[in-house]
């Protein structure tokens, strides 16, 4: 898949990603339970994040605003579960334990099938996944967000495709909503001490109807 006005991600950029997703994410909730219940140091999720991109280049479609990588987002397709696990500790997956954080493994497995069992039950399967949506704190105010999502959205609405994200902040749902998405599932993260809500958008033409 190409976006209009976006830059793809090459491999020679996932270190950058990497960087700007671990200052993107530093307090989020779903990675906090992934690490425990503690934030995580930017050095700490800079090694988780290099493992997730270095592991789903081959599955995911990742783009930036510019070659800059002021942000990004990636992208997964319809009926796609994530990265298949051997393939995830082969491609770098197994060092985590040892270089992010102990334990990290197990409950990344345990949120990632949490959130597969959501995408199931509100019949979201069948649609694109936005995995990550991040923009550098540095870059946050200028509508980098912005541009990737609406890049993307006009692709959906071109290929009357639907598409699906989580978030874990309230606030962040009015935002999305104001994009065309809808709450479809209110649950918490595994440990429960977080909100995550599922959020689904039809292409324009289903939503006119």
């Amino acid at each position: 898949m190409e976006l209009q006005g976006l830059y793809r991600i090459q491999k020679k950029d996932l270190a950058k990603c990497a960087e700007v997703s671990a200052r993107a994410f530093i307090t989020d909730p779903a990675l906090i339970y992934q690490f425990g219940g503690k934030i995580p140091s930017y050095r700490r999720l800079k090694r988780y994040f290099d493992v997730i991109f270095q592991t789903g280049f081959p599955y995911y479609d990742f783009f930036a605003p510019s070659e800059n990588i002021e942000g990004v987002i990636g992208l997964l397709p319809p009926n796609t579960d994530s990265v298949p696990p051997m393939e995830f500790l082969l491609r770098g997956g197994w060092k985590m334990p040892l270089t992010v954080c102990r334990g990290l493994l197990g409950r990344l497995d345990k949120y990632e099938i949490h959130s597969l069992e959501i995408r199931k039950a509100v019949h979201a399967m069948d649609a694109w996944y936005v995995m990550m949506l991040a923009v550098d704190p540095e870059e946050q105010g200028k509508g980098h967000g912005a541009k990737m999502l609406r890049a993307f959205l006009a692709e959906m609405d071109a290929q009357k495709a639907s598409c699906y994200l989580e978030t874990h902040k309230l606030v962040n749902t009015e935002i999305y909503r104001h994009f065309g998405f809808e709450i479809v599932n209110i649950d918490t993260v595994p440990d429960g001490m977080d909100t995550q809500y599922a959020m689904l958008r039809q292409p324009v033409s289903v939503q006119a109807e």
